[in-house]
């Protein structure tokens, strides 16, 4: 469905907009989230344009911008919930039409520091071969324990937030090249944008940022991560940490992931031993733990996973990552 920009009837820029960076906040009944990711933004040092996505939120969410962000922003409606990377695709063209020189992809449960964009338009500006950047994401709940750092991709594709559940004090952050970053507070140039594409929109959620990082770094871009660039994470606020649709994603995306970047013999060998373990092991497990619906989650994305995987290893492109990453 093409998204619409709506009248001017909530305060919403509509001129041509140029030479800034473009913080992206994508909401979907995000009524007891906003005030989290739309406050920190009020209090940003940096100067930037905003867009406030809407996936078809039906929980009035829309009407408290006024109150929320009182300063002019721009608003786009997709009429529906189109997901995490269709909903963003939106957002990224809109902002690319008005020359948007960076794009930040927010997540709206999620609280940037007030010094987040000055501290990634620096690493831009000083690591040129950096397309993708992240930083340090901290519990909103328990600002002293990391979220996440960046995303360690390993040998399996897999792809666990890196420091997750770590104090702070506990782990001494240095910036520099990683694998992916989370697309939870991720900001990207206009260079990579253009060049690498937009978010592979058959994911939905969840493993979008990887494939986009993996994508980057094949075109020779760096993904970086930034630990000035602190944020914190209402975790769960969007999606329920053990919901049905999140765990269907989670095993689904894994394998196509694999399926796009994992060498043939990986793939050949990887793929159907993953099937055998999701339907094994964690569907059962997810069975006592959980119940039925998360039980057939796991299974379903796994077939899903499964069966889609050859379409994505037969048609991917072919560059290999660098063996240094």
């Amino acid at each position: 469905m093409v998204a619409t920009e709506e009248p001017n009837s909530l305060g919403e820029k509509t001129e041509k907009v140029t030479g800034l960076p473009w913080m992206l906040v994508l909401n979907w009944n995000g009524a007891k989230r906003l005030s989290v990711s739309l406050g920190a933004l009020r209090r940003m040092r940096a100067s930037f344009e905003l867009l406030l996505i809407d996936n078809g939120s039906t929980d009035g969410s829309l009407e408290l911008l006024a109150g929320l962000y009182p300063r002019p922003m721009h608003v786009l409606k997709n009429g529906r919930n189109l997901g995490f990377a269709a909903g963003n695709n939106a957002g990224i063209r809109y902002a690319l039409d008005r020359g948007a020189t960076h794009v930040a992809l927010i997540n709206d449960d999620l609280a940037v520091d007030e010094d987040w964009l000055t501290r990634m338009l620096e690493a831009s500006a000083a690591y040129p071969k950096a397309g993708i950047l992240g930083g340090t994401i901290l519990f909103l709940d328990r600002p002293e324990y990391i979220n996440s750092t960046a995303i360690a991709v390993d040998a399996f594709y897999r792809a666990p937030d890196e420091n997750f559940g770590i104090a702070l004090a506990e782990v001494n952050l240095s910036s520099g090249p990683r694998r992916a970053v989370s697309g939870g507070a991720m900001f990207i140039t206009r260079e990579a944008l253009t060049r690498v594409g937009l978010l592979d929109e058959s994911y939905f959620a969840y493993f979008e940022d990887v494939d986009f990082c993996l994508r980057a770094t094949r075109l020779g871009f760096e993904v970086r991560f930034v630990a000035e660039a602190k944020s914190w994470h209402m975790y769960g606020g969007s999606q329920a940490k053990t919901s049905v649709l999140k765990r269907y994603l989670l095993a689904r995306n894994h394998t196509w992931t694999m399926a796009k970047h994992a060498n043939r013999g990986l793939t050949l060998f990887a793929i159907p031993l993953f099937l055998l373990y999701r339907s094994f092991l964690s569907g059962p497990r997810a069975l006592m733990q959980d119940g039925w619906k998360a039980a057939l989650a796991e299974w379903r994305g796994a077939w899903h996973g499964f069966t889609g995987a050859w379409r994505r290893a037969c048609f991917r492109r072919e560059e290999p990552l660098p063996k240094n990453l």
